[in-house]
């Protein structure tokens, strides 16, 4: 498939932001495989540059931790920015999906 990844483009402190909810999230899994997932994932947005190729449940993980860590902030204004991050990339998913299913479906259903 050729959509087998996403791309997403982040600022500096959006990255920033989306490195810390991922390591904040993995200190709370009870699974340490879980818990291995996110701070791989981390260290992969990390050692990326300004454009990022994720795929969907990549950018799944990435929206929920950002939504868990705007439910831990004290001050509404990181929280709100921390939950329109999380909405970009959740649309970001939405269309890799629908990009995906529009791939197969020209594949496969006649």
């Amino acid at each position: 498939m050729e959509c087998s990844k996403s791309l997403i483009l982040l600022t500096e402190p959006e990255r920033h932001m989306v490195v810390l909810a991922l390591m904040a999230q993995s200190r709370t899994m009870a699974n340490p495989y879980e818990s291995e997932m996110y701070r791989w994932l981390a260290k992969k947005v990390w050692a990326m540059e300004s454009q990022y190729r994720l795929d969907g449940q990549e950018l799944i993980m990435i929206a929920l931790s950002l939504n868990k860590e705007a439910d831990r902030c004290e001050l509404g204004a990181a929280a709100c920015l921390h939950r329109r991050l999380s909405r970009r990339i959740w649309q970001e998913k939405v269309k890799f999906h629908k990009q995906a299913y529009a791939e197969l479906a020209s594949r496969y259903l006649f």
